[in-house]
């Protein structure tokens, strides 16, 4: 069992639990509520930590952490309630953080970081709450938007990745197209 404590700097920092995903390395991530992301090494069961420190672009955006993910390259991704966090696979830094910028179109289209997936191309996928989806185009280090908020008339985002992926930004022989979808009861479900 593992809880905070303290007295303890290798312990889990929080006890509210989000996703959890085991890396290309074997290493545990843990996105908790409040307490940024936590990294367990199975071999010593001690975890280290990525927290928000103000004015430190060099610690994750925010501690609030909702989705993960690892890119093709094995860093890790990392959504929050305030931007999307590449960290250093050794673990050790982050590599950037991303934000909305208004003034530019390839940022992030909202910093509401729901979920984080790579898809079988080795696309990174963005979802955030009341934005939209991004996908990270690596050559440029920079996002195309889906504007689900413009598609669908509801502006929020909140399906799985995996969902999103698959249906909202499936290809098509012209290009890609975002489909229109609902979100009763906060599921996904297709307009009829």
């Amino acid at each position: 069992l593992f809880e905070p404590n303290p007295d303890d700097a290798d312990a889990i920092t929080d006890l509210d639990i989000r996703p959890l995903f085991e890396d290309s390395d074997g290493f545990l991530r843990v996105a908790t509520n409040t307490g940024g992301l936590n990294r367990l090494d199975p071999q010593t069961s001690r975890f280290s930590h990525f927290r928000h420190r103000q004015n430190d672009p060099a610690t994750i955006s925010q501690d609030s952490v909702y989705g993960m993910a690892e890119g093709a390259d094995g860093h890790p991704w990392a959504g929050t309630q305030i931007g999307l966090n590449r960290i250093d696979r050794a673990g050790q830094r982050i590599i950037r953080r991303y934000f909305n910028d208004p003034e530019n179109p390839a940022s992030l289209v909202h910093d509401y970081v729901f979920s984080v997936y790579r898809d079988r191309q080795d696309v990174i996928w963005v979802a955030t709450i009341e934005g939209g989806l991004n996908r990270y185009n690596a050559a440029t280090d920079n996002f195309s938007r889906f504007d689900l908020a413009v598609a669908t008339d509801v502006g929020v985002c909140c399906c799985k990745a995996v969902d999103f992926v698959l249906v909202l930004a499936a290809p098509e022989p012209a290009g890609r197209a975002v489909e229109r979808y609902a979100y009763p009861q906060n599921r996904c479900a297709r307009e009829t």
